[in-house]
């Protein structure tokens, strides 16, 4: 077949047959005689040249253009091209030509199926572009042909391919075999091929099935047959990418997984695929359960990514788009047993082959599910029959059948024992129940007949049987009643004698039992191993008011409470493993008083009431070696807790007065050592000035300096001394006020005054607001106080710092001041109060030290590296003092180097009423009296030469004639003979102390000098000396030391009274 003619080689070939002419043998083509080489002048288009252009989508387009392509004009075409085309085109077997080296298309009409939607505009077309999905597949083999020039085949081979809108699973057996020109060139490929998918696919499918019939019937039981199952499902992931496998609730309303396939484990998600261990279709049902199980009939799910998102994949890793429910049939077919959710294979068309594959694999499924429930049913009434038989045999009880008229037709061996007779006598029908039952049971048989007739079998009930030796015997009698007239009895009897026996002597052993245990002086229990008490004597009756009938058949944590119970249960479950233990606890009790003369145990924890207890518990053996149960011996140890609580409560009182007692001691060493610090610190100063002074060489400034120096010393001296005996006051409660009606605001700027030098050297900004405040105090005391906060303020805050000094009528409610002040230190609330506030933006307070800012010797720093001086008594003279006014006292500071907050409240009073007070102010400025004391003659009292020295020297200064006397006795003397306008005395002096002094003056008469004006000038400084020195007839009573003139100025108002 050296020269096929054009028109030949096309000649029949069907639908393809008519195309190929319509493309290569257009009305203009040339009739050339064909050649096996292409034509001289066609070199570069010849099928042995292959063109790059690619021909255009539409065939009809293409058709003038075919003989550009790698094919040429028919006539150039080779041999072995034509011969192959006409074998293919003729052939009803599927062939094709690959022609050129880019393996252009030439098939045949049975291929068309093969190329599906892809024909017809894959004729002619390079392979690779018509078969890009499986290229991977085809074009290694065809290029295998081209170099080898080798034929090769596959068998059943799988390739993917894209012809019905899909990649698709396919199989195909063919062959390759090189088209070879004259010169040995491989110029194209032939090849036969034959599609093999439904055989492969089939095969498949019969395999499973086959398998799940001819494997699974070998299980035994429920979870082999799920697991034979499943494991054949497996096998097959190209039809069964996913399944799982349930099975129904006796009441159809819950599905129960069994197995699944492609899941590590039950239960596990494959994908987000919903394999729910339990589906309860009253709250979920993802698979439409409930309607297969109604319509019982399979149904195809759709979309599941859109069900489920995440979805396991398929062949050639397509996701499973589809799923199938199916229904697995009882064995009676009128219900369903289970249901199969399978995956399907999303490289295959639901077809129904594929259907009918499903049902299949239900249908096998279904006959397992009823082979194993009749092998379970089988071999259930086997063993049934079988323990029957051996129940039968046993003799544990008696066994009889007979019927209601009192015949014996069969009876085990227990039967006649219990009643006496042979089994001869039974054979011979001389055993009648009914005969050997006293008179007395008859009426219970009678009740017990009737109960079954109408219910199948009665009530086990006791009787008595006369035995053939006329002895009596108790028995348990149960019944079933069977036959068309239920007059056919099948009854067991049990021997109670023996019972009877033991119950009397139980009886017996449970009342001594509970005589000896209810003597004990503790709760005495036996438990089962449930933790159920058997037996409990009265100490529990007593403990927990019940009764011991009540108690019986308790749970232990019913009894106890929860919270004991947990303390109780290491225990407990110790005791059941055979150890004996012994703990102690506490359990909650009642508070009701006393019963049977116990009293119950008096709260020792806060508002609840609890009992303490030792218990120890013995493991109770049973009859074969095992612990069925414990003995809890409990014993009330609530006064030895309590005492033993007591003695902890004292221990810690001692231990907390203790340590109070030396914190004070501490304090108060600390304290003193301040004390000692703080009186020799100004005295270096004023020794040291005195020294000099004593030379005589210092300059009129040295000399003035040095008086600045002793004067503030010395000063600073009568501070120290002032807090000491205020605080000796405060201690005592020997504090008194001398109240007069004043304006606080008075009081505030006189002590800002005093201050505003001090504030000024520091170069602080001093900012004072205020308005009229009506307050009931003592205007000494209220000074002392506002002095002492800004003495504070002002030693605390740095130079450039601020002090600010605000008062103001406090008409509000003061809740807003209470909730930004920290405690302990909150001033209470209370209503029309002058509020004084001292804001610093000094050294501030922590947070640690703020609750003890008012304590008594107490400082934040008592180390001898401290920068400020001082005893820190201070503050807590202040804070007596205020609440002595009815007042509070309270601090606030952010932190330390913050500032800080103190607020005095004192009531206030009504508008201001001029008053006189009983103890005069000594800070009466001198300028407000008379300028000297020129005229007026002083006697001075005092056994201290310094002190009377000072005292004369500044009366003279002041132009009084002062006359001197060391003593009593002398003053009297000088009295005598002159009557003084006044007298200055010292009251402690030897002999004849100034009390003395002046009651034997007072005794003489007025013109003796019995009216003498006189002030006590003492160092005694203390509330009684004060009153001791008016009761004795002194006008006034100074403290030493007193600046000259202070004392200039109250002899001027003592004389002008």
């Amino acid at each position: 077949m050296s020269e096929i003619a054009a028109e030949n080689i096309f000649a029949e070939g069907g639908e393809m047959g008519v195309l190929m002419r319509a493309t290569f043998c257009p009305p203009s083509s040339s009739d050339s005689p064909p050649n096996d080489s292409p034509p001289k002048n066609e070199p570069e288009n010849g099928p042995e040249n292959g063109s790059e252009s690619e021909p255009e989508s539409s065939l009809e387009n293409s058709v003038e253009r075919w003989p550009d392509t790698p094919f040429g004009p028919v006539p150039s075409w080779p041999a072995s091209l034509k011969t192959a085309l006409s074998i293919c085109i003729n052939s009803h077997f599927p062939m094709v030509v690959w022609w050129g080296k880019d393996f252009r298309l030439l098939y045949n009409d049975a291929f068309i199926p093969i190329l599906g939607d892809r024909h017809p505009q894959a004729l002619g077309q390079p392979a690779q572009s018509v078969f890009s999905e499986s290229w991977h597949i085809i074009g290694p083999q065809l290029n295998s042909v081209f170099e080898t020039k080798k034929a090769n085949r596959a068998d059943n081979l799988l390739i993917p391919v894209l012809r019905s809108g899909y990649l698709e699973e396919s199989y195909y057996t063919y062959s390759y075999s090189p088209l070879l020109t004259k010169a040995g060139t491989v110029k194209g490929v032939f090849t036969i091929i034959n599609e093999t998918t439904k055989q492969v696919i089939g095969d498949r499918r019969l395999m499973t099935s086959t398998r799940l019939a001819a494997q699974a019937p070998q299980a035994q039981t429920s979870e082999e047959m799920y697991r034979a199952i499943i494991d054949i499902l497996s096998d097959n992931p190209t039809d069964i990418p996913f399944a799982a496998l349930y099975r129904l609730n006796p009441a159809k309303t819950k599905a129960i997984l069994c197995g699944q396939v492609a899941a590590a484990e039950i239960g596990a998600e494959i994908g987000n695929v919903p394999l729910l261990p339990v589906i309860d279709f009253d709250q979920t049902d993802p698979w439409q359960f409930e309607t297969v199980l109604h319509a019982q009939q399979a149904i195809t799910i759709q979309n599941l990514p859109d069900m489920c998102g995440s979805v396991p994949s398929g062949l050639f890793g397509l996701p499973v788009m589809q799923v199938r429910v199916l229904p697995i049939r009882a064995a009676s077919l009128n219900s369903v047993a289970g249901l199969l959710v399978m995956g399907l294979n999303p490289a295959r068309p639901i077809d129904t082959d594929y259907v009918l594959f499903c049902d299949l694999l239900a249908s096998n499924i279904a006959s397992r599910f009823a082979s194993v429930d009749s092998q379970r049913i089988q071999h259930a009434l086997e063993v049934s029959e079988d323990k029957f038989k051996r129940f039968l045999e046993s003799d544990v009880v008696g066994i009889l059948f007979g019927n209601i008229d009192g015949a014996v037709n069969e009876a085990n061996d227990e039967f006649l024992r219990i009643v006496g007779y042979s089994r001869e006598d039974l054979q011979a029908g001389r055993l009648s129940w009914t005969e050997i039952t006293p008179p007395e049971y008859l009426s219970a048989d009678a009740q017990g007949i009737a109960e079954a007739k109408a219910n199948g079998s009665c009530t086990p009930y006791e009787k008595e049987y006369i035995r053939q030796d006329g002895s009596r015997v108790t028995v348990l009698v149960g019944y079933t009643l069977m036959g068309d007239k239920r007059d056919e009895s099948a009854a067991f009897i049990v021997d109670l004698s023996d019972r009877k026996r033991i119950e009397e002597s139980l009886q017996q052993r449970e009342i001594e039992l509970q005589l000896v245990t209810d003597a004990l002086p503790a709760l005495i229990s036996i438990v089962g191993r449930d933790q159920r008490y058997r037996f409990a004597n009265r100490g529990y009756e007593e403990w927990f008011g019940l009764s011991a009938s009540e108690i019986y058949g308790k749970h232990i944590r019913d009894l106890i409470g929860e919270a004991t119970y947990q303390q109780a249960l290491p225990y407990i479950q110790r005791v059941l493993k055979g150890e004996q233990v012994t703990f102690e606890g506490a359990i909650e009790g009642k508070t009701e008083g006393k019963t049977e003369g116990k009293t119950l145990m008096p709260p020792i924890q806060s508002d609840k009431e609890w009992r303490y207890f030792s218990a120890t518990y013995v493991p109770r053996m049973g009859a074969v070696g095992e612990v069925d149960g414990f003995i809890a011996m409990i014993s009330d140890v609530s006064d030895h807790k309590r005492a033993e609580a007591e003695k902890e409560k004292l221990l810690s009182r001692e231990k907390a007065a203790r340590e109070a007692a030396e914190r004070a001691n501490r304090i108060k060493d600390e304290f003193l050592a301040v004390v000692s610090h703080e009186l020799r610190t100004p005295m270096n100063p004023i020794l040291g000035w005195s020294q000099l002074i004593k030379r005589g060489n210092l300059s009129s400034e040295k000399m003035a300096k040095a008086a600045e120096t002793i004067d503030r010393n010395a000063r600073s001296q009568v501070q120290l001394i002032d807090d000491l005996l205020d605080i000796s006051r405060i201690l005592r409660g020997k504090m008194n006020l001398q109240r007069q009606s004043l304006d606080l605001s008075k009081v505030v700027v006189a002590a800002v005054e005093t201050m505003r030098l001090a504030a000024e050297a520091k170069s602080l900004n001093m900012i004072v607001t205020h308005e009229l405040c009506p307050v009931i105090g003592d205007e000494g005391r209220l000074q002392q106080i506002v002095w002492n906060l800004l003495s504070n303020a002002v030693k605390f805050t740095p130079a450039g710092g601020t002090v600010h000094v605000d008062l103001r009528a406090q008409k509000d409610n003061l809740e807003p001041l209470q909730q930004s002040l920290q405690p302990p230190f909150q001033p209470p609330l209370q209503k029309n109060s002058a509020r004084l506030t001292v804001t610093d933006t000094g050294k501030g307070i922590s947070a640690e030290f703020l609750p003890y800012m008012f304590e008594h010797f107490r400082q934040e720093d008592y180390s001898t590296t401290r920068k400020f001086g001082g005893l820190g008594l201070g503050l807590a003279i202040s804070r007596q003092i205020v609440e002595l006014h009815g007042g509070s006292i309270s601090v606030d500071s952010p932190g330390e180097n913050q500032g800080a907050t103190f607020t005095v409240l004192i009531p206030l009073a009504a508008p201001l009423v001029e008053s006189v007070s009983d103890k005069p102010s000594l800070n009466l400025p001198a300028e407000d009296l008379p300028a000297d004391l020129s005229g007026r003659r002083i006697l001075i009292v005092d056994d201290d030469a310094d002190s009377l020295e000072i005292t004369r020297f500044a009366l003279v200064q002041a132009g009084a004639t002062v006359i001197v006397a060391s003593s009593g006795a002398m003053a009297l003397t000088i009295v005598a003979e002159q009557v003084p306008n006044l007298i200055i005395s010292d009251i402690g002096m030897p002999n004849m102390d100034g009390y003395t002094l002046m009651q034997q003056l007072r005794a003489l008469p007025a013109e003796a000098g019995g009216n003498v004006k006189a002030i006590a000038l003492t160092a005694y400084a203390g509330e009684l000396d004060f009153k001791q020195a008016l009761k004795a007839g002194f006008q006034r009573h100074i403290t030493k030391p007193v600046a000259p003139d202070a004392l200039v100025a109250m002899i001027k108002q003592v004389l002008n009274e």
